[in-house]
């Protein structure tokens, strides 16, 4: 029995939603906001996203390890914005942000 492969993916994120994942280590959806999370596949693209003028929010670039198989089940890699992700998004859904949170190997605050 091996180590089980894992994937590295990106968020960038605001003040208030890098406090909330410091404290609880846990994404989460706000209930009149978006249901879903989107997170990139490649942390240089996620950097040039995060310094777009429209951005003005974003305070840190968030790195998540979860396991490949677990991000496979529960993550939509349909492409978003792809002329700026061209390594690609995954977009996990409010229904299945817990199977999502209870398996994050970890989180890392990059930039």
């Amino acid at each position: 029995m091996g180590i089980e492969p894992e994937t590295k993916i990106y968020r960038a994120v605001g003040e208030v939603e890098l406090s909330s994942v410091l404290w609880t280590t846990q994404f989460s959806v706000l209930p009149n906001g978006s249901q879903v999370k989107y997170f990139r596949l490649n942390l240089e693209e996620t950097l040039v996203f995060a310094d777009l003028v429209f951005n003005i929010d974003v305070v840190a670039v968030l790195e998540v390890s979860i396991p490949s198989a677990t991000l496979q089940r529960v993550g939509d890699f349909t492409k978003v914005d792809a002329y700026i992700f061209k390594s690609g998004t995954v977009e996990i859904s409010s229904e299945l942000l817990d199977d999502f949170n209870n398996a994050i190997i970890s989180i890392v605050h990059k930039y």
